[in-house]
C-alpha cells in the first residue's frame, strides 16, 4: 500500500524538514519513503507545499501528488489569504484525513470535508516547548498518531537520532517533548 501526503505551510515553519524526516523515518524502519517540496519565491512566510509518499515497495512515481490520502495544514492563516479552502482540500480522497494546526474543534473544513478531520494545537505546543512557533515536529507527531504509518516507539527513537545529527541536545530534548505532547493531544474533530 502507498500512502500519499500533502503538507501546506509557510516557508520557515519546517514542513520541508518534517516531510524529509518522515521519509527518513520510513526508510529507517524498513519502509520506502519519498519527500519533495513545491514552492515559489524562496522567502520566509511564502506558501509552501511539500509531498510525501510512504509505502512497502519501491516508489517509482516522482510527480506531484494529485489525490492525497492525508493533507496537513500547518498554518490556518494561509487560508483565505494565499490559498483557499478548496486548495487545501484539492484532490483529498473522500475517506482521507485532514490534520489542522488549530485549537478549534469546529472549522469551516467540517462543513466542506466529510472525511476524518483532526486538530492539534501544534503552534501552542511549539511555543511552550521551543519558545518558537515552529509547528513541524508536533504536526509530524499528529500525523504519525492518526495515520499509524510507522510504529511509535521505533519512530521516536529514530527521530531523536536524526535530530541529534543537526541540533544541540537541549533543542533536541525540547523537540522530543513537543513530539510526545502532540502525539498524546491530537484529537478528532468529527
Amino acid at each position: 500500500m502507498l500512502t500519499e501526503i500533502r503538507w501546506h505551510s509557510r516557508a520557515g515553519q519546517g514542513a520541508i524538514t518534517a516531510a524529509n524526516a518522515l521519509a527518513h523515518l520510513a526508510i529507517q524502519t524498513g519502509k520506502k519513503g519519498q519527500s519533495f517540496p513545491e514552492f515559489g519565491a524562496e522567502k520566509r512566510g511564502a506558501p509552501v507545499k511539500v509531498f510525501n509518499r510512504i509505502g512497502e515497495h519501491k516508489i517509482e512515481i516522482t510527480t506531484e501528488i494529485e489525490h492525497p490520502d492525508i493533507v496537513i495544514l500547518l498554518d490556518t492563516t494561509l487560508v483565505n489569504h494565499e490559498i483557499s479552502y478548496d486548495d487545501v482540500l484539492e484532490g483529498l480522497k473522500t475517506d482521507g484525513i485532514l490534520i489542522i494546526n488549530t485549537e478549534q474543534k469546529d472549522t469551516k473544513f467540517n462543513q466542506l470535508f466529510s472525511g476524518k478531520i483532526y486538530h492539534i494545537a501544534a503552534s501552542k505546543i511549539a511555543l511552550e516547548k521551543l519558545q518558537r512557533d515552529l509547528p513541524n515536529v508536533p504536526m509530524l507527531a499528529a500525523l504519525l498518531q492518526v495515520s499509524k504509518l510507522l510504529e511509535y516507539k521505533t519512530t521516536e527513537q529514530e527521530l531523536e537520532k536524526l535530530l541529534l545529527e543537526s541540533f544541540p541536545t537541549p533543542i533536541v530534548a525540547a523537540n522530543m517533548q513537543a513530539f510526545k505532547d502532540a502525539y498524546a493531544k491530537v484529537q478528532q474533530a468529527q
